[in-house]
C-alpha cells in the first residue's frame, strides 16, 4: 500500500513538472523558422526592402545572402530601404540584416508558386517579444507555474488526508 502511495506522489510530481517545463526546453534542437517564398525579378535579381520594427525604411543596412553557411553576396539598402542582389539561382537562402536572419526559398520568375512574394521584406532591429516579464517568464507561464504548484500542494494535502482516513479504517476493521 505504501509503495502505491509513493508511486502516486511521484506521478503527481512528474505531471506538475511536465506542466511547468516549457515544451521547447524538452524538444531536441531549436525550432525552425518558416521559409518565405520569394520570386526573382524577370531580370533574375532578388529585390527587397529592409524596415525597422516600427515599419520605417532603413537606409544603409547591409543585407547578406548566404547558402549553406557560406556568404555569397552583400548589398546595402538605399534611402527607401530597397536592395537588389543579382546572380542568384533558384534555391533556399539565408538572408540576413544585422542579427535578423530569414530563410527564403527563391524561385525564378516563371516557376514561382502563386503565393510567392515579388520582393523580400526584412525587419531590422530588436523586436520586443514579451512585455511584462518577471524573472524571465511571461504572465501566462507565471500563471501556469502558480497553478501547477497549487495543484501539487492540494494533491499532497488530499493524499495525506486520504492516507489518514485509510489508516483509521484499517484500525477499525482489525480485531
Amino acid at each position: 500500500m505504501k509503495a502505491c502511495r509513493k508511486l502516486t506522489h511521484a506521478a503527481i510530481v512528474l505531471a506538475c513538472v511536465g506542466m511547468i517545463v516549457p515544451r521547447a526546453a524538452m524538444a531536441a534542437g531549436t525550432p525552425k523558422a518558416a521559409v518565405a517564398d520569394v520570386a526573382l525579378a524577370t531580370d533574375g535579381r532578388l529585390v527587397g526592402q529592409v524596415v525597422s520594427a516600427e515599419g520605417r525604411s532603413v537606409d544603409g543596412a547591409v543585407v547578406t545572402v548566404r547558402r549553406g553557411g557560406q556568404e555569397l553576396v552583400q548589398a546595402v539598402t538605399d534611402k527607401s530601404g530597397q536592395f537588389a542582389v543579382a546572380g542568384l539561382d533558384a534555391g533556399v537562402y539565408e538572408v540576413a540584416v544585422g542579427q535578423q536572419v530569414a530563410a527564403m526559398r527563391v524561385w525564378s520568375a516563371d516557376a514561382a508558386p502563386p503565393a510567392a512574394r515579388d520582393r523580400a521584406v526584412l525587419v531590422s532591429g530588436t523586436t520586443v517579444r514579451a512585455q511584462g516579464e518577471f524573472l524571465g517568464l511571461d504572465v501566462i507561464t507565471l500563471w501556469t507555474v502558480g497553478a501547477a504548484t497549487g495543484a501539487l500542494v492540494f494533491s499532497a494535502i488530499n493524499n495525506s488526508d486520504i492516507d489518514d482516513i485509510n489508516d483509521k479504517l484499517s484500525k477499525l476493521q482489525s480485531p
